[in-house]
């Protein structure tokens, strides 16, 4: 069976690590941005959104690939 119980904890472990990432890196950008070139509060919140924006993206494939992985454990053994 491929789609074992492992790789789907994996899968959502990987998915939690980059969903942070994907905030941390927005809203730490929008921070660099303000402090070091003084740019307005609303570039901050534009990184903090294209970070969630990409956290979502995320999920999305992830959901595919989880999708697939059920598609698999259903077909019978002999089938490819």
């Amino acid at each position: 069976m491929k789609g074992t119980v492992g790789t789907r904890y994996a899968l959502v472990i990987d998915l939690a690590i980059q969903g942070v990432a994907a905030l941390l890196i927005g809203a730490g950008l929008g921070w660099w941005l303000k402090a070091h070139y003084g740019a307005p509060a609303w570039v901050q919140i534009l990184c903090v959104v294209l970070g969630v924006a990409a956290a979502v993206v995320n999920m999305i494939r992830y959901q595919q690939r989880l999708e697939k992985l059920d598609e698999q454990d259903e077909r019978p053994q002999g089938e490819g």
